[in-house]
């Protein structure tokens, strides 16, 4: 059991509300940003133009408050650090504003880019472990989405090491020790 398995029935109430109120494409329930939180996706995500204040989302959802407790869940949004907009592929002001592809993007970046010895490979892979996905528009049977992603996330990031990156076999190594790969 991981740490968002506990909150996983709350956030689909939660996210029940606010998909009665927005049109949400995809939704993953993650622990990132020091809480537990939900990822969400959309089209106006996808298509985001960093006007904030003007987003529906932004608006239903709001932003975490400072004194948040670490593993806690909410529903609000997390600014990005400067070091998140630097690697991610996408650049929502907020680190949860992703779509699942978006999402997935970030992860392999993240693994790419800033993972630099076995540990911080370690601490990211556990993570990508142990997301969940509340919705994705394209497929009803989560499972399947959610264990393609998770072996993608692998996959993908083997693909953008150089051949000659010795963190390869590393990772390689503890994702099939995991079960993200086989």
């Amino acid at each position: 059991m991981y740490i968002v398995d506990k909150f996983y029935e709350q956030a689909q109430k939660d996210l029940m509300i606010i998909t009665g109120k927005l049109p949400l494409n995809s939704a993953i329930l993650d622990n990132w940003g020091g809480a537990v939180r939900i990822v969400y996706g959309a089209d106006f995500v996808n298509n985001c133009n960093s006007e904030c204040e003007k987003c529906p989302l932004f608006e239903i959802v709001g932003v975490d408050m400072p004194d948040l407790k670490p593993d806690s869940f909410v529903t609000t949004l997390r600014p990005a650090s400067k070091g998140a907009l630097d690697v991610f592929p996408s650049k929502q002001r907020y680190l949860n504003c992703k779509t699942l592809e978006q999402y997935l993007g970030a992860i392999i970046a993240w693994l790419v880019e800033k993972c630099e010895d076995n540990q911080s490979i370690v601490a990211e892979l556990d993570l990508a472990r142990g997301f969940r996905i509340l919705l994705a528009e394209k497929n009803p049977d989560l499972s399947v989405i959610e264990k393609a992603s998770k072996k993608y996330v692998v996959e993908e990031s083997l693909k953008r090491m150089k051949a000659s990156d010795s963190r390869r076999d590393f990772l390689y190594s503890y994702a099939k020790e995991i079960g993200l790969i086989e």
